[in-house]
């Protein structure tokens, strides 16, 4: 397809897509939660490198229900993991969305309508928790980078105001980073409480509780992979460190509030 198709070309794509999306869904109540081993061949095709004159869209998608009819069904209905996740639709309608529309909202002057959006999904999540006045967050793409996020989060504000130098990450056998020893409890966040832990008589502690939060430092959201959130409960641990500036954001005025909500100093040369 070429960089600029004329209006009939993405109709075409979109209805093949949204047509395999319906077969899709409609197979996932009675689909098993692991599929049987692949046939012979089956992987060695798909590593196959793509066509340099492209295919049809129906032939891509044929390969794509061959490539994810192997493993985890995370869609199915029968599919009940530790860490659940699921083909939820809307969430998919919302990534296609922000693809197609393309807004950079690292920083709030590039797209303050977007990064408002978000910031309000954000506070929602803030309040649903009950966390502190301070608290503050940010959407991710993955538990995975939620975890770290977190983590270097920690790190610095430990380093800087403890004077800590050297941390011990904890990973598996193949290196992959776990959460367990910087604080994982079995409710997947970041803190003291657990998911069981008892609730008092106050009612506004509850749900606190319930979603495993409590005296947390933090909370981290993931649903459906390649989603994720991290909320903590002092908005400062997440602004020293991740805040920089550059050059490159000489354009922004003095004062202008971040991504993070944080006033950038000016690169510009008046300012320098």
């Amino acid at each position: 397809m070429p960089l600029d198709p004329d209006p009939a070309q993405p109709e075409a794509l979109n209805s093949a897509v949204m047509e395999y999306v319906g077969r899709f869904y409609a197979g996932r109540e009675h689909a098993p939660a692991l599929a049987p081993r692949p046939p012979d061949g089956l992987i060695e095709a798909l590593h196959a490198p793509p066509s340099e004159h492209g295919a049809p869209i129906e032939s891509l998608l044929a390969t794509l229900d061959r490539a994810v009819a192997t493993g985890f069904d995370t869609a199915a209905g029968s599919f009940l993991s530790y860490i659940p996740a699921g083909g939820v639709h809307a969430g998919a309608i919302g990534a296609f969305l922000g693809a197609v529309i393309n807004r950079y909202t690292a920083a709030a002057h590039a797209s303050p309508g977007a990064v408002t959006l978000e910031q309000g999904v954000i506070e929602w999540m803030i309040s649903l928790f009950e966390m502190p006045a301070g608290a503050a967050g940010v959407l991710l793409s993955g538990g995975s980078i939620a975890n770290l996020t977190a983590i270097v989060a920690a790190r610095t504000r430990l380093g800087s105001h403890r004077g800590y130098r050297r941390r011990t990450a904890a990973v598996d056998s193949d290196g992959r980073a776990t959460a367990d020893r910087p604080g994982r409890t079995p409710a997947g966040h970041l803190g003291r409480s657990s998911r069981w832990a008892q609730a008092d008589d106050d009612r506004r502690h509850r749900r606190r509780h319930r979603f495993g939060i409590g005296r947390s430092a933090g909370a981290l959201w993931l649903l459906p992979f390649g989603v994720g959130g991290l909320l903590v409960r002092d908005r400062s641990a997440l602004v020293e460190a991740n805040h920089r500036s550059g050059a490159y954001m000489q354009d922004v005025p003095d004062g202008q509030p971040t991504r993070s909500g944080t006033p950038t100093v000016s690169n510009s040369p008046a300012n320098r």
